[in-house]
């Protein structure tokens, strides 16, 4: 279960909560802010889908 939660929140907090919010709440800017938000939303959901995958067999 643990890593259900974890991808509901990497993809809330990629998808559904505001970009500003989010930008001033972590304290990054410019290029940092943006490759934060591709990891965020891409690398992260897809590696734990893959966790969750890899203990299913």
């Amino acid at each position: 279960m643990m890593p259900l939660g974890g991808l509901a929140i990497a993809l809330f907090a990629g998808w559904a909560i505001r970009r500003e919010g989010l930008a001033e709440d972590i304290g990054l800017k410019g290029g940092g802010y943006k490759a934060f938000m591709v990891i965020l939303k891409f690398v992260t959901p897809a590696g734990i889908a893959g966790v969750f995958l890899y203990n299913l067999i």
